[in-house]
């Protein structure tokens, strides 16, 4: 007498198997982060308030958040530093300035500059709030290369991260 071998799997069954490891190996896309249109100035990210995290966090997880928050923000780890106004700042990757850093690694203070711009359109009731914020983030990364900088805490994670939402995103209205 032979002994038969059943297969439980069926036809449908293989292919719902073959269809659930494609969609794991696919890549998953973050949302990216559009530009806020600012209709009230309590809409601002000035006007938040950083408060401590109720858990610690780790060096390796603040690193790992950063990296998170630049791929979503689609800032290059490319910087320009312009000598009229001292401001220092990460670029947009694929932008303009990220372009022609491409083009020339060496020269970093590249056409006018982003902060200053943002300022000016910032509403005069929000401009102190903005002047602190831009100096609270040159004193915390002095410098901008990821090899000479401090120690990164959950503080600079707050500022670093509401600087370049205001500088990139928010887009107040005349």
């Amino acid at each position: 007498m032979q002994s038969q071998t059943i297969s439980m799997s069926t036809p449908a069954s293989g292919q719902a198997a073959a269809a659930n490891t494609r969609s794991t190996n696919q890549r998953r896309r973050r949302p990216r982060m559009e530009p806020r249109s600012i209709q009230h100035d309590d809409e601002s990210i000035l006007i938040t308030t950083l408060s401590p995290p109720s858990i610690p966090i780790g060096p390796r997880e603040l690193a790992v958040e950063e990296q998170s928050f630049f791929r979503q923000m689609r800032i290059a780890f490319d910087y320009v530093e312009h000598t009229k106004c001292g401001h220092a700042y990460y670029v947009k990757f694929q932008g303009v300035r990220h372009r022609q850093l491409r083009d020339d690694p060496d020269y970093h203070d590249i056409g006018h500059c982003s902060v200053c711009y943002q300022f000016r359109r910032t509403p005069r009731n929000l401009q102190g709030l903005a002047q602190d914020l831009i100096e609270e983030y040159q004193r915390e990364f002095p410098v901008l290369d990821f090899l000479q900088r401090p120690r990164y805490t959950w503080y600079n994670q707050k500022i670093q991260s509401s600087f370049y939402i205001w500088l990139y995103l928010e887009k107040f209205s005349e």
